[in-house]
């Protein structure tokens, strides 16, 4: 017989193990439908909460030999739980997201309740306040109802209808089946801007979605659940043209590749084509307002265009006004018809990896509504508040520091012939930089000066876009300022624009991990570094290759290069598709990874050093910004549109071709973050 001490102790050992695994069987009940990518959640550890500073714990379990990833990120991820209204959390951009955004609520809270202290001001506050009015949204939203079907119910024939979609390109309170982008840089004269159509008439992301029954079916259900919530007859039939129309189109438009692929062809389509090969497009009357000397490019191509114009040629007037009804209404009955979009989310998130709920408070949903139409009108406000002693002078020399590396490199490369390594020089030193924030007024942009309704939410969103249209018109007639920001200087995120050859980095991405003026330049260059060396890397990446120095779409290699540089880079697609990823897709994010890690790494120790410690802690801050838990089903949704790799790619493909990581961790031949030496790449 055990003595009494012994027993007891088993007794409670038994009892604990019984409650936890009782507690694991309830928690795995209650997050069952939670799938997080690649991550382990512990109960009793994970919290949703944003500190001031995230800590980064190494796993010291874990070989960081085996894989640097979990080695780095797994114990931050295993006490991290992902908010049910969010699909993704990125740790290095996501902190300084989710910070910003609550400083951004409790200003706008403070602001309703307060006198403005400018016109700007004012207009923001007017707009936040008519989205917060659910009671006005909610009648808009019927209003918006019966006047859509009374226009459609005084439609009575295909040329009535046809003429009141080509009337709808320039009113953007109204759909058409074509729209238009007037922003898009030319190819030879970039402070010009080409025209392009586009359309917008598709429930799904990419192809392939279509493909799969099941999601078919759903969407057909949600689509169905539309027009029986606003009180249509024939519910099931015109949502079967819906879903139709959709599977269609998504043969003919072009894959997130093709797309990124076709921005650099010239894909000029004159007018007088335009017209006489798509007849039922009706363009005339819109192409009647386009400057002469403005170029149109065919970036959907003739199929999409085509298929277009043969639906509006071909189908029922009943078929077309479903399909405008749908797309015209879905997105707008929030209020009044919560129960589908309910259904939505739960569609979206199903297959898409869209978050589980709509946690979304109604004050953070007009918060992000008021920060995408106010960006640099809210950011102009806060920065000086957030961001009051900001070292600029500090991180520009950082800055530079990495970019005179990397002309280095240039300058010492052994494969480049004369001229092509003078125009890769070219680019990397004539390269402009917005950096930290706007200058001057100029370089703000702000929106067009107007008053808003506190009443009004939808008349409101229906002024701004007709404001932002008019002004995206107006400038087509050019030349445009290419200083002028195109993001508020509080976005958390880094730029390249290849046809300006500009880099842009804001204030808002300067947090840690990417950077802590606090921090040893080691770490700083490890995290904010290889960002900058990332986006320098854009410039002669295999898409910077087809631009100049002055955005001009040319190409600047020589064959002879070129060739040496597709055989290099060849590596890193048939790398990423080996596991599981698009290696074309994401070629030039990865290229531009592989340069900014070893452009930062050769900054941080620019001679021969035996310092493992500080070797470590820079390649420990290079993975952390790319710590990340995601939906099982938002990553199938990157790896098939996004050209940027997952997060455990990033580091853990791109380490391999560091020598130095190898030495710094005292990893051997065999182990799997070592590959062989004729497998690693260095491009320039």
């Amino acid at each position: 017989m055990l003595p009494n001490r012994r027993k007891i102790v088993i007794l409670i050992m038994t009892l604990t193990i019984l409650v936890l695994g009782l507690m694991l069987l309830l928690y795995y009940n209650k997050n069952k439908n939670t799938k997080i990518y690649k991550t382990t959640q512990y109960f009793n550890q994970a919290s949703s909460n944003i500190p001031d500073k995230r800590e980064y714990p190494i796993n010291n379990s874990v070989n960081p030999c085996t894989n640097f990833y979990e080695y780095a990120c797994s114990n931050v991820i295993n006490n991290f739980k992902l908010r049910e209204d969010r699909s993704v959390h990125i740790f290095s951009y996501d902190d300084a997201k989710e910070r910003l955004l609550e400083e951004k609520k409790r200003y706008f809270l403070e602001l309703a309740n307060k006198t403005p202290g400018s016109e700007m001001e004012g207009e923001i506050k007017n707009y936040y306040i008519a989205c917060m009015d659910k009671t006005s949204r909610k009648k808009e939203e019927l209003s918006l109802i019966e006047e859509t079907k009374k226009i459609l119910n005084n439609i009575k024939t295909k040329k009535e209808f046809l003429g009141f979609i080509a009337d709808n390109i320039t009113n953007p309170s109204q759909l058409s089946f074509i729209n238009f982008d007037a922003k898009e840089p030319n190819l030879d004269r970039p402070n010009y801007y080409d025209l392009f159509f586009d359309t917008q008439l598709m429930n799904l992301p990419e192809k392939s979605y279509y493909k799969d029954p099941e999601i078919v079916q759903a969407l057909n259900k949600l689509v169905q659940q539309f027009f029986i919530s606003i009180g249509e007859k024939s519910a099931e039939q015109k949502a079967k043209y819906v879903v139709n129309f959709e599977k269609e189109l998504a043969k003919v438009y072009p894959s997130p590749l093709e797309f990124r692929k076709r921005i650099y062809y010239r894909t000029q389509i004159s007018r007088e084509i335009l017209i006489k090969d798509y007849p039922y497009l009706k363009l005339e009357k819109f192409l009647n307002i386009i400057p002469r000397h403005v170029v149109i490019r065919n970036i959907i191509g003739n199929r999409t265009m085509g298929f277009l114009n043969k639906k509006l040629k071909t189908s029922s007037l009943e078929e077309l006004k479903s399909i405008y009804m749908y797309f015209q209404l879905s997105p707008f009955i929030y209020d009044t018809y919560p129960e589908f979009f309910i259904g939505k989310n739960n569609f979206y998130s199903k297959y898409l990896g869209r978050p589980n709920q709509m946690a979304e408070s109604r004050q953070e949903f007009c918060a992000k509504m008021v920060m995408r139409h106010f960006e640099k009108e809210v950011d102009f406000i806060l920065l000086p508040k957030l961001f009051p002693n900001f070292p600029r002078e500090k991180f520009i020399k950082l800055f530079k520091k990495v970019r005179d590396v990397l002309i280095e490199q240039l300058e010492t490369n052994t494969w480049l012939d004369t001229n092509t390594k003078q125009e890769a020089i070219r680019k990397i030193k004539n390269a402009k930089l917005q950096l930290v924030s706007p200058n001057n007024e100029e370089e703000w942009n702000f929106n067009p000066r107007t008053s808003y309704s506190t009443n009004t939410p939808l008349a409101n969103r229906q002024k701004y876009l007709k404001l932002k249209m008019d002004k995206d018109l107006k400038e087509l007639i050019g030349p445009i300022n290419i200083c002028r920001w195109r993001v508020g200087p509080l976005t958390v995120n880094a730029f390249y624009n290849d046809a300006y050859n500009q880099l842009v980095f804001p204030i808002g991405i300067l947090q840690y991990p990417f950077y802590d003026p606090a921090e040893s330049e080691t770490v700083n260059l490890g995290g904010v570094g290889s960002v900058i060396g990332h986006e320098l890397g854009h410039a002669i990446d295999n898409r910077g290759s087809e631009v100049d120095a002055d955005g001009v779409l040319k190409k600047w290699m020589s064959p002879k290069d070129k060739k040496i540089f597709n055989n290099k880079t060849q590596f890193l697609i048939d790398q990423f598709n080996k596991i599981g990823h698009n290696g074309e897709l994401t070629l030039p994010e990865n290229i531009s990874d592989l340069v900014g890690l070893g452009v930062a790494y050769k900054a941080a120790f620019p001679n021969t050093s035996n310092d493992k410690e500080l070797k470590r802690n820079f390649f420990l801050q290079f993975a952390r910004k790319s710590c990340e838990v995601q939906r099982e089903e938002y990553a199938k949704l990157r790896l098939k549109t996004n050209p940027h790799s997952l997060g455990q790619a990033i580091v853990n493909e791109q380490l391999k071709h560091q020598v130095d990581f190898k030495e710094a961790y005292n990893c051997k031949v065999g182990d799997p973050m070592v590959i062989p030496e004729d497998e690693i790449v260095k491009v320039w």
